[in-house]
């Protein structure tokens, strides 16, 4: 294979670091990477625009994340059952097509003796879960996949992440990435003098290419990851 073609460098890798290693990696085994929407690697400008397109796109798959948390939570409170990936046990899901239009939930009269059964033992014996899971395989009760022997595994219910620290992950993803982006890839400048006059006045501001000088250790000058030298316009 000499070439790759891509549509976009966000359909490449949605982590921009990914998107980094395998451009490396690809250029390394002798395959150009072409995409489709811009061309790649012809000037410190192309660079630039490659590594915001994929900070930009790591920021988006955050956002698509949470977005779809909050549609999940809007139709449960609505009563939509269908937010659920299945049926917890002790329950059939009956889609809409079955049921008429409308999604609902149905009893299993066997799986509801079986919780009724574990929450009594949990809420009046104490029982932790393996005395649960023993006490269930003593008995010959069998689980949604039809095993006699229970687990741990099979009691574990989904956890759901409340409102609150889904916002903060949401919030610290997106501080970690402007950092990272302010670090590594791109920084802004004012001006302060007139030592560049003819070229940029005093008060201009610029946008300074970073990643051009190698990846360093924060707050130091030792360089991990070399890119090339940069030259003198």
């Amino acid at each position: 294979m000499d070439r790759l073609y891509i549509h976009s460098p966000d359909r490449f890798a949605r982590k921009y670091a990914y998107q980094v290693l395998l451009v490396d990696e690809f250029n390394r085994a002798g395959v150009e990477v072409i995409f489709f929407n811009r061309e790649l690697g012809r000037s410190p400008e192309d660079d630039l625009l490659l590594q915001v397109q994929g900070m930009m796109a790591e920021y988006e798959r955050a956002k698509i994340v949470e977005r779809h948390r909050r549609g999940k939570l809007h139709a449960a409170r609505a009563g939509i059952v269908k937010v659920l990936a299945g049926a917890p046990y002790g329950y059939r899901y009956i889609d809409k097509h079955t049921g008429g239009g409308q999604a609902r939930y149905e009893v299993l009269p066997d799986e509801a003796r079986v919780v009724r059964q574990v929450f009594a033992w949990v809420g009046r014996d104490r029982a932790t879960i393996g005395e649960v899971c023993r006490r269930l395989t003593r008995a010959g009760e069998r689980t949604r996949t039809g095993r006699t022997v229970w687990e741990e595994e099979n009691m574990k219910q989904h956890k759901v992440k409340s409102g609150t620290r889904e916002l903060v992950e949401t919030i610290v993803i997106a501080v970690g990435l402007a950092l990272i982006m302010r670090l590594f890839v791109v920084q802004a400048f004012k001006i302060p003098s007139g030592s560049m006059i003819e070229t940029l006045n005093i008060g201009d501001h610029i946008l300074v290419n970073k990643f051009i000088y190698g990846v360093k250790i924060p707050f130091t000058d030792e360089v991990l990851i070399s890119v090339g030298k940069p030259k003198r316009g």
